[in-house]
């Protein structure tokens, strides 16, 4: 193996684990030390029930965000959902639990196959136009332009990258994108045992730009939709209990 397929596929995914579980847990303990706010966009009532409810909706409708700025709600809720759906769809990447349950309910292995081509291919198109339509409007609104530094073009073109290459291995349909394959090889990275990852460069330079999102993902604006749950969401639940007690 070469130098460069030997760092990207078998030296650097444990440096991702290391950085991406070590920098949430330590994102974890600051949020959990910051003193609680008053609520923003989410009231928290006495009901355990109405407060999931409420909880629910801020985070999976984005209500406040659609009233106050429908053009970025546009981008912004399609690109968190598709986000969610890609990180899901991934597992089968680790574990064939997804595919168990598919079974379950009637799919062949070559009708989950096709699933996962027809809709991996289409959550990543929507994905792709999502994040391009935030660069452009980044780019374009002179207030928006004014508020951003280097660092939010660059996370954007970022994202953009991994998609794009993400989409080039489903239209060009490599070998490597076998379910088998690629769960033989990360189990292999899990029980300290690695093999020899895919050499195509469109595959090394899409893992290599996954790996990094996931190594800066705890310290960059986009860790945002989990600290929801730390912040305002979980401890301000506390309180109230707390207080009702």
């Amino acid at each position: 193996m070469s130098v460069i397929v030997t760092f990207v596929g078998i030296i650097l995914p444990y440096i991702t684990i290391v950085a991406f579980f070590g920098g949430f847990i330590y994102r974890i303990k600051g949020w959990l030390s910051i003193p609680v706010p008053m609520p923003i966009s989410v009231t928290y009532p006495q009901s355990r029930g109405e407060q999931v409810k409420n909880i629910a909706s801020a985070i999976l409708i984005f209500p406040d965000l659609f009233r106050k700025d429908r053009n970025l709600w546009f981008g912004a809720w399609p690109f968190h959902v598709v986000l969610a759906i890609i990180i899901i769809g991934h597992w089968r990447l680790f574990m064939d639990i997804p595919d168990r349950i598919l079974m379950a309910i009637g799919y062949t292995t070559q009708g989950i196959e096709h699933l996962s081509s027809v809709f991996g291919t289409t959550v990543g198109i929507i994905f792709f136009i999502a994040v391009l339509y935030l660069l452009v409007r980044r780019i374009t609104q002179v207030t928006l332009r004014n508020m951003s530094n280097p660092a939010d073009y660059f996370v954007l073109l970022w994202l953009l990258g991994i998609a794009a290459t993400g989409l080039t291995m489903r239209f060009v349909g490599l070998p490597y994108t076998n379910i088998a394959t690629m769960q033989n090889y990360f189990w292999g990275i899990f029980t300290l045992h690695p093999i020899a990852p895919p050499t195509d460069p469109i595959f090394l330079t899409h893992y290599l730009l996954a790996q990094l999102l996931l190594i800066s993902l705890p310290f960059s604006k986009l860790i945002h939709p989990i600290g929801i749950f730390f912040t305002q969401g979980i401890k301000h639940s506390l309180v109230v209990q707390k207080q009702v007690r």
